[in-house]
């Protein structure tokens, strides 16, 4: 009896739910949130107030893509907010990108890891994020190349169909330190860091977020201490200072904080070097730091740049202080602008420094006096170093041929570039001698130009070769040098915009030892610079050297050679 009734019972219930389900409207099972394409114009995108300009032009490509497929023009702000102010108050409809201080955006970015990104709607309000600027910036480029895929009618973006995760794989779960969780831990650097400390924090913390995904808080010592801290460098809690010359230690203190030390800047990030290391060479979840107190390795590379002053005779006393002021530097790299020397003159300089050789080989010719003026000399230490390719061409319309601008004051300009290869791992890297235009000349002012206007045309050649060497080399850095003939400091000038466009950066600034000075001594201005456009490189030193003013003829013979004082800065790869 039991097998029949069975059957039937399910039978009937089945046609009941057929009933119910006829006579009552069909509800979906998930609700899908929306943003209607008529109702875009209404949001503002909101970015954190403490936003880099990179985050920001990155928000450009989303702004553009809106304007471009529906001619929606959104205002865009940072989320700072005054209560007392209306338009500072968050609004009902907005776009969040990044980490804001929106109640949205600090709950979709709790469940993420270091790696992860994406995007949802979340009551009304669209949250684009990740946990770095890094993953905030990869997460718009994917938002504009997903959601933007094609043109819609109705619904500009549906939670069901558009929201996107990317979940990334960690090698550990965890990493436990101490006895706790790393995630209990947070870095710890002085109130005022330089850029040894930045660097060395963000190194560390980049090898535990791509170890196991947590990505440890930054903070100065002027916070109240905790139990668990990584100490990078002197701070205001107990640490360990390094009083040896060029060496560096890492340990473990009895309260359980790490401790990053070093006796210069440089030896702090060797510190977290090493202990990055450590990490990435982990086998189980459990992290023991290896105290470890060592020398700095020789790894760093000089580059020095200076400019010679053609005007004057290249005497053996001349050349003699040429010589022993760059032997004091021991450069790896010397590039040289205004180098007049005859073939005797240069052999006389590379016979006082063992082991230097030239990099670049001149094209002289018809009208050879424009080309002795101002042709680079390039140098390079041949023990360290080995010659991979050189080129040279003129800042002209027609850089291979022998030609100048019309206008420039001072005829044929040139520019040196060789690719060295460093013979311990055969990493490389490219130096570029630039020299641009000096004044503006009556004929300039006839023709309604002026020297700007020159430097710009002039770098805007070098920035075209440049980009050749970058495409035939991929990911080798490239430093850009020499007498820039500008003030770059409070400019305004179009060449050194195109020099920021083109993605390099000053090494004075981002020096972890700098010691700036002028580089012009007769007008006390700095008019010469080493830049570089890769950030797989950090510069440990960057010194304008102080040799005082030039003395011309027998004056003060050997006090300073030159009218310029020489740049040096200082390597590694990171």
């Amino acid at each position: 009896m039991k097998k029949i009734i069975k059957p039937v019972c399910l039978f009937l219930g089945l046609l009941f739910l057929l009933v119910s389900f006829a006579g009552c409207p069909k509800t979906p099972n998930t609700e899908d949130e929306t943003i209607l394409l008529s109702d875009i114009s209404d949001y503002v995108i909101v970015y954190p107030k403490n936003a880099s300009s990179d985050l920001i032009a990155t928000i450009g490509t989303l702004t553009a893509k809106l304007r471009e497929l529906y001619g929606v023009v959104l205002y865009v702000k940072d989320d700072f907010v005054v209560e007392s102010v209306e338009s500072t108050k968050p609004r009902d409809r907005e776009i969040l990108v990044g980490a804001t201080n929106r109640q949205e955006s600090t709950s979709f970015l709790s469940s993420l890891r270091a790696n992860d990104y994406g995007w949802k709607l979340d009551g009304g309000k669209l949250v684009i994020a990740g946990l770095t600027e890094e993953t905030v910036m990869t997460a718009i480029d994917g938002f504009v190349s997903k959601v933007f895929a094609e043109k819609r009618e109705t619904v500009f973006y549906s939670e069901k169909n558009h929201s996107y995760l990317f979940t990334d794989q960690y090698p550990l779960s965890r990493i436990q330190l101490g006895g706790k969780d790393i995630s209990e831990y947070r870095i710890v650097y002085s109130s005022k860091p330089g850029n040894a400390e930045i660097a060395a924090a963000d190194l560390v913390r980049r090898a535990i977020a791509d170890e196991c995904g947590v990505l440890l808080p930054i903070v100065r010592d002027n916070v109240a201490a905790q139990a668990g801290e990584i100490l990078v460098g002197k701070t205001n809690r107990e640490s360990v200072t390094v009083s040896e010359t060029g060496k560096y230690a890492l340990g473990t203190l009895g309260n359980g904080n790490v401790y990053l030390a070093g006796e210069s800047a440089t030896g702090v990030y060797y510190a977290a070097r090493e202990l990055a290391a450590q990490i990435r060479g982990m086998t189980s979840e459990s992290l023991t730091v290896n105290a470890a107190k060592q020398f700095i390795p020789d790894e760093e590379i000089t580059l020095m740049s200076w400019n010679l002053c053609h005007q004057h005779t290249f005497d053996e006393e001349r050349l003699s202080a040429f010589v022993s002021n760059i032997k004091a530097q021991a450069p790896d790299v010397v590039f040289m602008q205004e180098a007049d020397l005859t073939e005797a003159e240069r052999s006389r300089i590379l016979s006082g420094l063992s082991g230097y050789e030239n990099a670049v080989s001149m094209k002289k010719g018809d009208p050879s006096g424009y080309y002795d003026v101002l042709n680079k000399e390039m140098y390079y230490n041949s023990n360290v170093l080995t010659l991979v390719w050189s080129d040279y061409f003129w800042l002209s319309d027609t850089p291979d041929e022998p030609s100048t601008f019309p206008y420039a004051s001072e005829g044929y300009r040139d520019s040196g570039c060789a690719c060295f290869e460093r013979k311990t791992d055969g990493k490389r890297f490219i130096v570029v001698d630039f020299h641009p235009e000096w004044t503006t000349t009556a004929e300039m002012r006839e023709h309604g130009l002026d020297g700007k206007d020159m430097r710009a045309k002039q770098y805007a050649v070098v920035s075209e070769r440049i980009a050749k060497y970058k495409s035939e080399n991929p990911g080798i850095p490239v430093f850009l040098g020499g007498d820039f003939n500008a003030l770059r400091s409070g400019s305004s000038e179009a060449m050194f915009k195109a020099i920021q466009a083109d993605g390099f950066y000053y090494a004075e600034e981002a020096a972890f030892e700098a010691f700036p000075g002028q580089t012009h001594p007769s007008s006390g201005t700095v008019i010469d610079y080493i830049f570089c456009d890769n950030r797989s490189v950090w510069f440990t030193y960057y010194e304008a050297v102080q040799l005082g003013n030039y003395m011309k003829a027998k004056e003060n013979p050997g006090r300073n050679p030159a009218d310029h004082n020489p740049v040096v800065a200082k390597f590694i790869f990171s």
